[in-house]
């Protein structure tokens, strides 16, 4: 009886906050001031990219982490810039929250990059934590996973001190998909997911 209810307990207890000294993960909200990414209407990237990344803040806080975000409003980040000040608070993590368009409507689903640089112990650490928060993230919305790339896109090849991702959060390009990312519902699930997934990495993941 007593192991039945630990089996009960270890298998409905919440997910387990980390311990100190917490991790150091920079966020990284798409585009931003002039830049507004891709828009559709009612729905403009660089404002979900930027309010799925203060979700995934408070929940990562909520589990010990600490947080840095390149922007926490309206305002326009130049590349250099947002890989400069990941380099420099010395991350252990960089997730860089975008929002994806295509010319085909029907593509939609999440996609999530990282830079490979073949022997790298980066691009390993890199890629097992682009396959983690796709499989939260897609756990957390039902929606399709589209897969863990490689990509080479500044933000992730320039942050050379850490582990990288690129992370696309569906195609608003894609009009049920885009209906869900106006909603903030939504967009707060897959934030929680995008929070789960580095959580998962850094429980199960080699050490960078």
């Amino acid at each position: 009886m007593i192991f039945l209810l630990l089996s009960l307990f270890a298998f409905f207890s919440p997910i387990q906050a980390v311990e100190s000294p917490a991790p150091l993960i920079v966020l990284d909200p798409g585009h931003g001031g002039s830049a507004d990414g891709a828009k559709i209407f009612p729905v403009m990237e660089k404002r979900i990219a930027l309010f799925t990344a203060v979700r995934t803040k408070k929940a990562l806080e909520e589990l010990g982490y600490r947080v840095f975000l390149t922007r926490s409003r309206d305002r326009f980040v130049d590349l250099d810039e947002r890989v400069a000040m990941a380099n420099r608070v010395d991350a252990a993590l960089f997730v860089s929250i975008h929002f994806n368009s295509a010319p085909n409507p029907a593509a939609h689903g999440i996609e999530v990059y990282y830079f490979n640089e073949k022997t790298s112990q980066r691009t390993k650490a890199s890629k097992q934590l682009a396959i983690e928060v796709l499989k939260a993230t897609t756990r957390n919305t039902s929606a399709f996973p589209r897969g863990a790339r490689p990509g080479n896109f500044y933000v992730v090849r320039e942050t050379k001190k850490m582990p990288a991702i690129l992370f696309e959060g569906g195609f608003l390009t894609n009009e049920p998909e885009r209906n869900k990312l106006a909603d903030k519902k939504y967009l707060k699930s897959l934030a929680q997911g995008i929070a789960e997934g580095i959580h998962s990495y850094f429980e199960n993941a080699p050490k960078y």
